[in-house]
């Protein structure tokens, strides 16, 4: 697994009202599912809820898609903390495959190795690249903070 941005840069996380991004890049939904496994066969807090109930051992990202899309739910979310910083998706599109964050949850080193692990466990379960950005929904163009590769 390559990372290139190995050390910690702490103008990345700055406190700038801004959230970051974990992406997946050209993700589908066929990277939803090994990454909800990988996620909950971590040591991670992880929680999923449709329309706040907790369905963390059922979740099936096809089916959550489908409630979403014909009607049947009208909120789906993700959130996976390690150790004291957590990741938030919200279902928005089968590509869009991206967790937010708080930048200012990375107050050095030992956060930095923890969103290494987080990157690194989606790049290995999805079997793409998975970039931070600045926060945005066009990922494409933006520079990458930082980037990790299967």
């Amino acid at each position: 697994m390559r990372m290139p941005g190995l050390s910690y840069t702490p103008d990345y996380f700055a406190d700038d009202g801004a959230l970051r991004d974990v992406f997946v890049v050209d993700a589908g939904i066929e990277q939803w599912d090994p990454v909800i496994d990988a996620l909950r066969a971590s040591r991670w807090r992880l929680s999923i809820s449709l329309d706040d109930e907790d369905i963390t051992e059922s979740a099936l990202a096809a089916a959550l898609f489908d409630r979403l899309e014909s009607g049947q739910a009208s909120t789906a979310r993700m959130e996976v903390c390690v150790e004291s910083i957590c990741f938030s998706t919200h279902f928005f599109a089968p590509s869009r495959l991206e967790f937010n964050f708080e930048p200012t949850a990375i107050s050095g080193p030992d956060d930095f190795r923890h969103l290494r692990a987080f990157m690194e466990l989606l790049a290995s379960a999805t079997r793409r690249e998975v970039i931070m950005t600045m926060e945005t929904s066009q990922h494409e163009g933006m520079p990458k903070l930082l980037s990790a590769t299967p």
